[in-house]
């Protein structure tokens, strides 16, 4: 996880060009879905979501450093899309 900070941060230290918008692709909530209908508690995933979420609505969390690195991580990761400031 840290290699991958590292890699995000390379780029763009202050992450300035891109946005905090964080897309979804359903997993997190599908698992979210599950885990609930098997009681297993899953608080941490579900604010994660709220997170994201927020993101995608709330100009105060989509400009912040945290979304903006959540995104940066998740694109490193997983390939999920980043929207770069222009």
């Amino acid at each position: 996880m840290m290699q991958r900070t590292i890699e995000a941060l390379e780029k763009d230290p202050k992450l300035s060009q891109i946005e905090g918008f964080i897309e979804a692709s359903g997993e997190g909530q599908w698992t979210v879905e599950e885990a609930k209908k098997q009681n297993v508690p899953v608080e941490i995933i579900e604010a994660s979501l709220n997170f994201r979420a927020r993101s995608r609505t709330d100009k105060k969390v989509s400009s912040s450093f945290t979304a903006r690195l959540v995104a940066a991580l998740r694109n490193v990761f997983g390939g999920h899309p980043v929207r770069h400031i222009r």
